[in-house]
């Protein structure tokens, strides 16, 4: 790979992903890379058993230096944590990085939100339903 490389991940179970180019002036590719079983999910070991298995793969502490761009992740503060999150060892290692909160992540999140909202504004128009019928009977009642 001679082109800039992106590194993503998911979850503290490690789904590795480069987003990487073949060549300098090539498409960026995803390609999946591994998928790591933590026992200890705390950001110095997850950084740790990803910087292994990139090298097990065959990227080495100075091509990374070269050619990693970015890191991006799920928002959990073990991975994005400016104090001692998996993000600020990378930035350690390598400054000029970018860190990015995973766009497909918000996505879920907002779409889960939507599905809450609509099953909450359900209950709501049926609670309001229900006070127009109990108000009706009430008035019916009153004017007896």
């Amino acid at each position: 790979v001679e082109g800039k490389v992106s590194i993503l991940i998911y979850d503290s179970t490690l789904i590795i992903y480069l987003k990487c180019q073949s060549s300098q002036n090539g498409e960026p590719h995803l390609m999946f890379v591994d998928l790591v079983e933590l026992d200890d999910k705390s950001a110095q070991n997850i950084f740790d058993t990803l910087i292994k298995c990139l090298e097990c793969y065959g990227f080495s502490d100075d091509y990374l230096k070269k050619h990693l761009v970015a890191f991006a992740s799920d928002g959990a503060d073990a991975m994005l944590s400016q104090k001692s999150g998996v993000a600020s060892h990378f930035l350690m290692r390598y400054p000029t990085i970018i860190m990015w909160h995973c766009l497909n992540y918000h996505l879920e999140l907002a779409v889960s939100y939507y599905n809450h909202f609509q099953v909450f504004f359900g209950k709501l128009t049926y609670c309001i339903q229900d006070l127009q019928r109990i108000s009706m009977n009430c008035s019916y009642v009153l004017k007896l």
